[in-house]
């Protein structure tokens, strides 16, 4: 199976932990505006704009993430696998 397809295939939240999570395997793979666009589709800390997220410990907490309701989970993961070519072409996999 290549690369791509097998995070494709992954359940929503594991690839969410695979990008967004400090420990995942796509974290330092992944851009910085798509890991920031991700996040920014959370809602464990309400509904906020990227100025209002990145006011809260200097901008990334991962409890803005785990909190997230099971809709913005769906956003979140549709957002990822639409840019998983983009994440996989910037560290270098098939």
């Amino acid at each position: 199976m290549n690369t791509t397809r097998f995070y494709r295939n992954l359940s929503d939240w594991d690839l969410i932990v695979q990008v967004l999570h400090w420990d995942g395997a796509l974290h330092e793979r992944a851009p910085w505006p798509i890991v920031w666009g991700a996040f920014c589709l959370g809602d464990g800390f309400g509904k906020m704009t990227g100025a209002e997220l990145r006011e809260l410990n200097t901008g990334f907490d991962w409890s803005h993430v785990r909190d997230s309701s099971e809709s913005a989970l769906v956003d979140m993961a549709a957002f990822l696998r639409k840019k998983l070519p983009e994440i996989l072409r910037a560290g270098g996999s098939s």
